[in-house]
């Protein structure tokens, strides 16, 4: 079964979310300068609304904050963005 269409009928749930491939190129929105963060909120509001809807709801800020996350998102919807590529040790990554 399609783990995106599982998720998209739990009540609450404001869209379907996919699980994430280890090759899929994503691009991370927290913790980077300003000036690109202006650039990535304008492609994002006009490639996604949804997403832009999502990435303001205080619901998901404060998830974000408990658990001093980090928020990735496909590298479409950003695309002045860098591709994500996290730090890979010799026990895998990190």
């Amino acid at each position: 079964m399609d783990d995106s269409r599982a998720l998209s009928n739990v009540p609450g749930w404001p869209i379907p979310c996919a699980v994430v491939e280890v090759d899929e190129k994503l691009v991370l929105l927290t913790g980077i300068p300003q000036k690109y963060k202006q650039i990535a909120w304008k492609q994002i509001k006009d490639r996604s609304p949804g997403l832009a809807e999502l990435l303001q709801d205080p619901l998901l800020k404060a998830i974000v904050t408990m658990f001093d996350a980090e928020i990735l998102v496909d590298a479409q919807f950003a695309p002045a963005l860098p591709v994500y590529r996290p730090l890979r040790t010799n026990k895998g990554i990190s």
